[in-house]
């Protein structure tokens, strides 16, 4: 399975950033607390902001409509990782009033037809 894992890693290594501020995966269900004291990450955040311009994972915009973004220390005391705050955007969300059905009541249908 790590063999894999690591031909898969370094088949598609050009869509990592490649070092500790990699672009993190979801995270749920966690809490942390974190004393920074006086120190504020914002060289940290520049530098982790131009990498995802590089990498083209995200791009500069004017728009009115933005998210907030939180930045958290990783468990080394040195990297951060960025989290965009989406709880403002996920209320002006509208569900679907024709949701799609289940590929289980689609394959029954199908056998039928």
């Amino acid at each position: 399975m790590e063999a894999k894992m690591g031909w898969i890693l370094k088949r598609h290594r050009s869509i990592f950033l490649g070092d500790g501020n990699a672009a993190p995966a979801p995270a749920r269900g966690v809490v942390c607390d974190i004393d920074v004291g006086e120190a504020k990450p914002v060289a940290l955040l520049f530098e982790l902001l131009k990498k995802l311009l590089e990498a083209e994972l995200i791009e500069h915009s004017e728009s009115e409509w933005s998210s907030p973004i939180v930045i958290v220390l990783k468990k080394n005391g040195i990297d951060i990782r960025m989290c965009i705050d989406y709880r403002l955007l996920n209320l002006l969300i509208k569900l679907s009033r024709y949701p799609l059905p289940l590929i289980d009541e689609l394959l029954v249908d199908f056998k039928s037809a």
